[in-house]
């Protein structure tokens, strides 16, 4: 067994055996995250690390959130969070959730509380929660009242995952440590072995064990976060449509209209400014707030076809179709206005009427008002995706026509019938 003096050739600046060093690290760090993460069969293992955070920041809000013998009380709430927090869910997704189950438990008996809790005005908050329910639609200072709270429950929970995310983060990393420096150790031990003449604790006094900690150690920042992965695979294609439009909005992206996809172009040597050239909306902004009073219930939503026959190419070769080209009409009242639009196959509104004064002296020459917006973002669960095209019935083709001799065969045969049919009558008689 070699000693703390003995020359060792592992690192002795051979691009091969460095290459095996960092494979070594890879692999270790793979493995540890991999051992970390496979501790979660129990209680939720090293999962459980941040999510007092949110549990803490969330309290205010749950308290007497329910009342009476609610179903979904507090103890529900905060285990669909943990349900969510320990299956990696996206952040953008869980914090969604808690805020509409907050949305959900607010009603006149407690409106009050969470007014507090949020520091907003607590009449008006009860205001809201009371017309919310009766389906009567609240005033403009009452719904500014609601986008503050919403406002600030969007900050309380922001700090609350980022923390609890850090948190989780950090513990991880840590227990892999530990896990990738003990495999490390092992492994060494297994490979250079220990003579038969030294003790077992000799070979913690030799470089091949500062080595294999080094591995161990240095394989930690290498090793990916199990959550991470499984965030980045739970991103639905919503979320990485909204990403990419974001891209061409900045000028690193473009939409291929015939490919219908995007594609990475880089058109300026810097990146647009968003927050100057594409400032929010205010109308936005308001028909969000109308979705959140659940001020939008559209009475009626139906579609409108126009079928075109159109052969199509296809890798089998062409074919033809019939391509339905459909437009949904949704019809209701959003908050004290009489509205109606047109949703084209294309997912935008083409068309639409309002009683507001926004589209009166505008028409739709600076875009649709919040009303339209509502009502077009409350309608998406009833614009459902049907198929764009239908095969063809096939028709049964005709039978080919007889040539003259084939003709002339079959009236022969049909002579001959006839006398036949003819002499077993007169036999008959």
């Amino acid at each position: 067994m070699s000693d703390l003096t003995a020359p060792v050739q592992i690192l002795n600046g051979n691009l091969g055996n460095i290459l095996n060093f960092l494979g070594a690290a890879v692999g270790l760090g793979t493995a540890a995250m991999g051992f970390v993460d496979s501790t979660k069969t129990f209680w939720g293992g090293p999962s459980n690390f941040g999510f007092g955070y949110i549990r803490k920041a969330l309290d205010p809000f749950l308290i007497q959130a329910h009342t009476g013998a609610a179903v979904y009380g507090k103890v529900e709430v905060l285990q669909t969070l943990r349900a969510n927090w320990l299956n990696g869910v996206t952040k953008a997704e869980q914090k969604a959730k808690a805020k509409s189950l907050i949305h959900l438990g607010l009603t006149q008996g407690n409106a009050g509380r969470l007014a507090v809790a949020a520091g907003v005005d607590a009449l008006k908050l009860t205001a809201v929660a009371q017309k919310t329910a009766n389906g009567v639609a609240p005033t403009q200072e009452e719904i500014n009242v609601l986008g503050q709270f919403d406002a600030i429950l969007s900050a309380v929970l922001d700090t609350a995952y980022e923390r609890g995310d850090q948190k989780y983060r950090n513990a991880s990393k840590f227990l892999a440590m530990l896990a990738a420096t003990a495999f490390a150790i092992i492994g060494g031990w297994i490979v250079y072995g220990i003579p038969e003449r030294d003790s077992i604790w000799s070979y913690f006094s030799t470089r091949e064990f500062v080595l294999s900690f080094l591995v161990g150690a240095s394989a930690t920042p290498l090793a990916p976060v199990a959550k991470d992965l499984a965030s980045s695979l739970h991103h639905n294609p919503d979320v990485i449509w909204r990403a990419c439009e974001r891209l061409c909005r900045q000028g690193r992206a473009i939409f291929d209209v015939e490919s219908r996809d995007f594609r990475h172009r880089e058109l300026f040597e810097q990146p647009v400014d968003e927050a100057r050239m594409f400032p929010p909306d205010e109308r936005v902004e308001r028909a969000r707030v109308l979705l959140a009073t659940n001020a939008v219930p559209f009475a009626r939503c139906e579609p409108q076809e126009t079928r075109k026959t159109k052969k199509l190419k296809t890798p089998d070769g062409p074919v033809t179709r019939e391509v339905v080209y459909r437009d949904w009409r949704v019809t209701g009242n959003v908050a004290a206005e009489k509205t109606e639009i047109v949703v084209g196959d294309s997912g935008r509104i083409i068309f639409g009427t309002c009683s507001c004064a926004f589209f009166q002296e505008n028409l739709l020459g600076k875009g649709p008002c919040e009303h339209m917006l509502a009502l077009f973002k409350a309608s998406a669960d009833g614009r459902k995706d049907l198929p764009t095209s239908v095969p063809i019935p096939t028709v049964p083709a005709r039978p080919p026509k007889p040539t003259p001799d084939e003709e002339t065969e079959t009236e022969a045969g049909e002579e001959d019938f006839d006398e036949n049919e003819e002499k077993e009558n007169n036999e008959g008689r």
